[in-house]
């Protein structure tokens, strides 16, 4: 069983008895063009301005217009080092039934940006430059 909804950009699911987990990622849309919640857009507004993302505010919800480099480099430095950041969690816990949930996972996702970006800019060009 798949541990996500289609509406998510990604997911974690912990295996209690294969005591192992799993991060799945959802394809980008056919759509590059993204809608957020102003919420979220501020929340993520260091990740969006480091990989370039154009984009334009309304009232409650924020349009990015992606290219694929930046759409790849949101999915591999922010939407997996989330789901990573859940799968950390899980591990560092001495009670497989509990993590501290979205705001480690977050954290751990920020935190590690400054220090992933240039590995990445090396391996996969600069998504802030003109495709």
């Amino acid at each position: 069983m798949l541990a996500r909804r289609s509406s998510d950009d990604g997911s974690y699911a912990f295996y209690h008895r294969e005591k192992t987990g799993a991060i799945f990622l959802n394809a980008w849309p056919e759509d590059l063009w993204m809608e957020f919640s102003t919420d979220y857009f501020d929340a993520h507004l260091e990740i969006f301005s480091r990989l370039g993302v154009s984009n334009d505010r309304a009232k409650d919800t924020v349009t990015c217009r992606f290219t694929e480099a930046q759409a790849r480099g949101f999915m591999l430095l922010h939407v997996f080092m989330h789901e990573l950041g859940h799968h950390h969690d899980r591990l560092r816990q001495k009670h497989r039934g509990s993590s501290t949930g979205e705001d480690y996972a977050e954290r751990f996702a920020t935190d590690l940006l400054d220090q992933l970006f240039p590995a990445y800019v090396r391996v996969f060009g600069n998504p802030n430059q003109a495709e």
